[in-house]
């Protein structure tokens, strides 16, 4: 009788353990029922992989970039998508001939690709061909209107290029589709003292810093117009609200005024 009892527990454990072939058929029901997570399929391998170029791009390590790019080269992935990172990262490394040959041959089959286009601007910028860039970025403002990006870049390569009116209506554009950014508010800001609207720049350069800011900035753009007795008012009053701000005092050095510090000396 204990014999007995003894092969119906074991055998009841026996049921309790499954073969190879039942645990083989709920692996392969768990994998139908659940699907693989997408960075672990191809495409979302491949995906990781370029989103790491972009990250090795944005931090500066441009030579460990166009080495992932031509390893995914090798490896079959579409040129489409490598070309305008590859352009990207030989731009950085000092590369402009490289960077621009790459960019004309990607653009003579993607002709409405906006980044493209602001890709090829921003090169030109970098080789201070601002009429160039100009063109470059008023393609890619037109091809993505809701882009702040493009619409600030154009306006900056119109300032560059003494449009300044034209300059403030592609910033005012760019404010309205992200008015939290600073660097855009600060063009405009020096966009309109160009375009002879001091107290208005002020207003737009005081909306992203402060008092002293302000008023330095309007300076520096008065400065760079000529006008430097104007100039020199706004740096005075950037020291008023900050007699101790060092571009300011740096300024008004730089222009041959003592500072008030300076004179009681």
């Amino acid at each position: 009788m204990r014999h007995s009892k003894t092969l119906a527990v074991l055998s009841l454990v026996a049921l309790l353990i499954p073969s190879a072939a039942a645990a083989g058929k709920r692996a392969d029901a768990r994998a139908r029922a659940e699907p693989m997570p997408s960075w672990a399929t191809t495409e979302g391998k491949a995906r990781a992989r370029l989103d790491l170029v972009v990250a090795l791009i944005d931090g500066g390590r441009c030579e460990e970039a166009l080495q992932l790019i031509a390893q995914l080269r090798r490896d079959g992935s579409p040129p489409d998508t490598i070309d305008l990172l590859q352009a990207e990262a030989l731009r950085e490394v000092g590369l402009f001939d490289e960077s621009e040959e790459m960019l004309r041959s990607y653009l003579t089959k993607n002709r409405r690709d906006a980044a493209a286009h602001n890709q090829l601007g921003i090169l030109r910028m970098e080789q201070r061909d601002f009429e160039a860039a100009a063109t470059s970025f008023g393609e890619a403002a037109q091809l993505a209107p809701s882009s702040p990006d493009y619409q600030n870049n154009l306006g900056f390569a119109l300032l560059s290029t003494k449009h300044p009116d034209e300059a403030v209506t592609a910033l005012r554009s760019a404010l309205k589709l992200d008015g939290s950014r600073a660097q855009t508010r600060n063009n405009l800001g020096f966009a309109l003292v160009a375009a002879d609207r001091a107290d208005e720049a002020y207003r737009v350069f005081r909306s992203a810093g402060s008092d002293a800011d302000a008023h330095y900035n309007v300076g520096v753009g008065l400065e760079l117009s000529g006008e430097a007795e104007a100039a020199l008012f706004r740096y005075e009053r950037a020291l008023k609200a900050d007699p101790k701000h060092p571009q300011a005092r740096a300024a008004m050095s730089r222009v041959g005024v003592p500072t008030e510090q300076e004179k009681a000396q």
